[in-house]
């Protein structure tokens, strides 16, 4: 399966959008190759996007952004992810959209985009997915989850334009009475995600546009490498040697911003 037999599919404005999304689907279930899916994904919503049928198959375009931001994370295109979410909050500025579509797709998507680095654009389609909420009636404590991480990568990110610009009072009211203010004070003393603190400068834009190269000088710097147990404080030394040198980055390691835990 190539990107000419799909687009041969989807460029035939002959055949109705519904029998070309399930034609490139049986294209891709004949073929079988997980690796390609992410291709027959992108051309389809590429079709929709090109024709103008956002408004008619708004459903059909979520599916096919959270079936493609799934693939590339489960593929390890982290690089594409970026935007995806970008397109994705195009799409979700249409306030005419159903909760109903946005709540069985956008956290799917938020879920991948979470195993990237692009902390900025997660936290921003997050916003987007919580002032939905708002919006519809639906910010419940079933969404408390949602808001803490929210909350935490304001501060982390130090990015309050967004914030102030897209959360009116009478949300700032329904966000503040999911929590206790004990909890809103923990959060704000310890915007932590996950269990280990991490250098600031992992959530710059900075970090962002360098962290996949250096990813992959790291790999090529220890391909065949044995992986054994004390392996991470090497691989750690040489990425702070790298960051420095290279990109003018002072990076303390996972074991520097967290003195009392154990790593092996």
């Amino acid at each position: 399966m190539t990107l000419k037999d799909i687009r041969q599919i989807t460029e035939d404005s002959s055949v109705s959008i519904d029998d070309r999304i399930e034609a490139v689907f049986k294209l891709m279930d004949e073929h079988g190759d997980d690796g390609k899916d992410a291709m027959g994904y992108l051309a389809l919503i590429d079709m929709i996007e090109g024709e103008n049928a956002i408004a008619t198959h708004v459903l059909e375009l979520m599916q096919l952004y959270t079936l493609l931001a799934e693939a590339c994370e489960e593929s390890k295109e982290y690089r594409e992810m970026e935007d995806i979410s970008v397109r994705v909050r195009a799409v979700l500025r249409d306030e005419r959209i159903a909760w109903d579509v946005i709540e069985a797709t956008v956290p799917r998507i938020i879920e991948a985009m979470e195993s990237t680095v692009y902390n900025h654009e997660t936290y921003r389609l997050l916003l987007a997915y919580v002032h939905s909420a708002f919006i519809n009636g639906k910010l419940g404590p079933e969404m408390k989850g949602r808001v803490r991480r929210l909350l935490k990568l304001n501060i982390l990110l130090e990015d309050n334009s967004w914030f102030s610009h897209w959360i009116e009072n009478d949300m700032r009211e329904a966000i503040a009475s999911l929590f206790t203010p004990d909890e809103l004070l923990k959060i704000i003393l310890n915007p932590t995600i996950g269990h280990l603190k991490a250098d600031p400068v992992e959530y710059t834009y900075r970090w962002e546009e360098i962290y996949y190269d250096v990813e992959e000088k790291l790999n090529r710097r220890f391909d065949g490498v044995r992986r054994h147990m004390g392996f991470c404080f090497k691989l750690w030394s040489v990425k702070r040697e790298l960051l420095k040198n290279e990109y003018g980055i002072e990076w303390r390691s996972p074991a520097q911003m967290n003195p009392r835990v154990m790593f092996d």
